[in-house]
């Protein structure tokens, strides 16, 4: 099994002091900022996690779609799952891109009525992850879509979940990113501060189903090679994370799903646009009145 960046050799979740020692470790070495090198380390950040039976945590983003494009060229034993409610975009390009790859992909299709629910269940759960300034319709939002993603891998029988957490702070995918004087410093930042965002989320939400993640975005080589890459490679005119869609496109992905623009997963599911349902159908005025603990 390979361990991950924020795993110990027990498989838990390292604490945030660790975590951020360990992005400061990484940060004293270097690496080559060439397009090879990019394609190697995305390459083989993908091959070694891909062994074992595996599902993937599919979006039709760029980052879940290069992840698929990899594990089906290496032979990967793996299958995808799309979740959103009717009609979302995510769905819409995950059957697009599994139609276009030959690869199975089971569609998790949630109601709007049943999204009530499933917020009232990550409450208890979620309690943990709140940080002071936290968008808690983002936190609730992301965090709906892996319950419901889990609950079906697990109920499946899979064991390890493939996502693409960490790209956006390797490959400068945040608005924040767009806005920063240092593209990389940002990144930097970014990586650094992810335990309190979105580590201790996804474990929390891993332990609950029994699951483990699997993350070649938070590869060690892997983040030494995009963070040698300049910031104006990274984000190019409006377009973010330009450097590692001319990389999809170089290994092997569509220009189209390259190049789709950036849908944070509680938008590109619905899973924001039900949230706001029920947080008129419940006489709130703002969705952090609504999602607040």
């Amino acid at each position: 099994m390979q361990l991950e960046l924020f795993e110990d050799t027990q498989g838990s979740l390292i604490p945030d002091q660790g975590w951020r020692r360990r992005i400061a470790d990484i940060r004293l070495t270097q690496s080559i900022a060439s397009d090879d090198a990019l394609d190697l380390s995305l390459i083989e950040s993908v091959h070694r996690r891909s062994d074992g039976k595996l599902a993937l945590l599919l979006s039709g983003g760029v980052d879940s779609s290069l992840l698929a494009v990899l594990l089906k060229k290496q032979g990967a034993d793996f299958r995808s799952f799309c979740v959103g409610l009717p009609g979302s975009p995510d769905m819409d390009w995950s059957v697009r891109l599994a139609a276009h790859l030959g690869i199975h992909l089971e569609k998790v299709i949630i109601q709007y009525d049943d999204v009530e629910g499933i917020i009232d269940s990550l409450r208890p759960l979620l309690k943990d992850c709140v940080y002071p300034g936290q968008n808690l319709s983002v936190l609730f939002g992301v965090s709906a879509v892996e319950w419901v993603g889990l609950d079906v891998i697990s109920r499946s029988g899979f064991k390890t979940v493939m996502g693409g957490l960490g790209s956006e702070e390797i490959f400068a995918g945040y608005s924040r990113h767009g806005l920063a004087k240092d593209i990389n410093e940002e990144c930097w930042s970014g990586l650094a501060s992810m335990w309190g965002r979105d580590l201790i989320r996804d474990s929390i939400l891993a332990n609950r189903f029994k699951v483990r993640f699997s993350t070649p975005f938070l590869d060690e080589d892997l983040i030494r090679v995009a963070m040698a890459i300049p910031g104006e490679r990274k984000i190019v005119g409006a377009m973010k994370k330009y450097c590692l869609r001319q990389a999809a496109v170089r290994l092997g992905l569509p220009r189209e799903f390259a190049f789709r623009p950036k849908q944070a997963a509680q938008y590109g599911s619905y899973f924001d646009k039900a949230i706001e349902r029920i947080m008129r159908k419940r006489g709130f005025k703002k969705k952090f009145e609504y999602l607040s603990f």
